[in-house]
């Protein structure tokens, strides 16, 4: 992680004209406020102002030690050592959290003498690096992400974008989406998808020459001394893109056939249908947010990682189906774009899903409907085979097992057939 942070400052200098080897006291102090200002607005930190001012502004993002009163000084060396960073020796400054915000430092079981110190030079470097790191006020805690790449050029073009969706009304932060999120994983992936759509129209006829492949996110959530990390590698980062992309042509295609038909007024964007109309509504209940979004976070941080997370998508939807509440849209274009973009097992899932749909369209209006329980109560694979030739017999109709018997993972499996049936039941299948 600090090697990727280092390049972000040194991308960031660059754009100041500057490099390492140019910082002495006099450098460092005519732009030690600069990478405040991009990282907090221009409209929040003016040229001339004052370090206390603008260390309470990033009180709001970094832990800061309440005898902290200058930016400046803390960039004075103070003490002799060896620059954690480049391994120079000399006289080094010990870090700070708007220097490298990540280093774990929890005063009961880190050592003083473990900690991280830098020479100056490196020190300012992480600092500036700043001007490149994304937040968002996420409930009580802060999401704090930045991007990484060997290509600066790359880089450059990442994070030039990524600016057009910060909001200087709320010191830069992420903007809020249409989609309210109360966690970490669910906002990265809203984040991810409207970054995506902010490139769609240039890229779209083009899109293999955005090399993302070469580009990966570092994420880290928490509160206070208490940190999560994440790492998406240039691959994944790569796949979810391409997802994307994928779901705002479906949308823009089905959005165009809805218009031709008249059929319904549509209140979303031509590029939005498929991922909002999937993924704002994996929310149940009517508590505060942080409960209702609490296992969309879940199937969130599976998506982040190249999974699809049936199990828990399954209780979304029975849990939805128990509060009489409406069902996620789209469910197949979502679901099948996703594993084509991740080379997932697609062919299992759709044989499964199909034979689920198919039970639940036979289910439908018959006192079997709620016979979906004895199959999502099944605590063992015997048990849920068992109700599957229960509910055979009751239908009267044969039910091919192979596709479930084949799957490695019953409960996934199991995941996978009752969200098709419940979807026949109780869905409005939006699918084109």
């Amino acid at each position: 992680m600090m090697d990727a942070y280092y390049r972000n400052g040194e991308l960031f200098l660059n754009k100041l004209g500057l490099k390492k080897e140019d910082l002495d006291e006099d450098v460092i102090k005519n732009n030690y406020i600069k990478p405040a200002r991009e990282f907090l607005g221009y409209s929040n930190v003016g040229e001339n102002a004052k370090e206390n001012e603008v260390i309470k502004l990033l009180r709001r993002y970094f832990e800061i030690s309440g005898k902290t009163t200058s930016i400046l000084k803390s960039f004075q060396t103070s003490k002799n050592g060896k620059c954690s960073y480049c391994g120079d020796e000399g006289k080094v400054i010990e870090n700070k959290s708007f220097i490298f915000p990540f280093e774990r430092k929890v005063d009961s079981i880190v050592n003083e003498n473990n900690r991280l110190a830098f020479c100056q030079k490196c020190a300012f470097t992480f600092y500036s690096a700043m001007a490149y790191l994304y937040k968002k006020r996420v409930e009580d805690k802060n999401l704090l992400f930045f991007f990484d790449s060997y290509d600066s050029q790359t880089l450059d073009s990442v994070t030039s974008e990524m600016k057009k969706l910060q909001d200087p009304s709320q010191y830069m932060e992420i903007k809020s989406s249409l989609i309210k999120t109360a966690h970490p994983y669910d906002t990265m992936v809203v984040t991810i998808y409207e970054f995506i759509k902010n490139l769609y129209d240039d890229y779209r006829e083009n899109r293999d020459t955005l090399q993302l492949n070469s580009v990966s996110l570092y994420m880290v959530h928490g509160k206070e001394q208490i940190y999560y990390y994440n790492y998406i590698d240039g691959s994944t980062f790569q796949k979810i893109s391409n997802f994307f992309f994928k779901i705002i042509d479906e949308s823009i295609n089905i959005f165009k056939k809805i218009e031709e038909k008249k059929s319904k007024p549509i209140n979303l964007g031509a590029k939005d249908l498929v991922f909002y109309g999937f993924f704002n509504e994996l929310i149940t209940g009517d508590d505060k947010l942080s409960e209702k979004t609490r296992l969309r976070e879940m199937f969130s941080h599976s998506m982040l990682e190249g999974k699809i997370d049936f199990i828990v998508l399954n209780e979304i939807l029975m849990e939805k189906q128990k509060n009489k509440e409406k069902l996620p849209l789209y469910y197949t274009n979502f679901i099948n774009n996703y594993m084509e973009a991740f080379n997932l097992d697609k062919e299992s899932f759709e044989r499964i899903n199909s034979l689920g749909y198919s039970l639940g369209k036979s289910m439908k209006g018959t006192n079997l409907e709620n016979y979906i329980w004895e199959i999502f109560r099944s605590r063992g694979e015997e048990q849920f085979l068992n109700s599957l030739v229960e509910l055979q017999l009751k239908l009267q109709r044969t039910i091919d097992l192979r596709p479930i018997n084949e799957y490695e993972n019953w409960k996934e499996a199991k995941a996978i057939l009752l969200n098709g049936i419940v979807n026949a039941l109780y869905g409005d299948e939006k699918k084109e």
